[in-house]
């Protein structure tokens, strides 16, 4: 919230009147056994990982939240819109 209070922070608008976000999802090997660890050869080969979704806007951190590597990642994008406990409101997802 403190982020958004900043001048600066509106000059990082790609559109004047309007706020954009994105989410996406990163993977990330994990070396521990944990309840969302799994394998995806795709990404990890023969070890396990997970998946960081991040729901971002004016390259802050909005939403986070920690899925399976082998979850589809769609089906948690409107969850992190929704679960948005910052200020920050986006106007647009992409």
């Amino acid at each position: 919230n403190a982020v958004a209070a900043l001048p600066i922070f509106r000059h990082y608008h790609i559109q004047e009147d309007q706020l954009h976000a994105s989410a996406d999802g990163q993977k990330f090997e994990t070396h521990l056994e944990t309840f969302k660890t799994r394998y995806s050869s795709k990404y990890f080969g023969t070890n396990k990982g997970i998946t960081a979704m991040t729901l971002v806007a004016n390259h802050s951190a909005l939403n986070a939240r920690i899925i399976g590597s082998n979850e589809h990642e769609s089906h948690y994008i409107y969850d992190l819109l929704q679960s948005n406990s910052s200020d920050i409101k986006p106007d647009v997802l992409s």
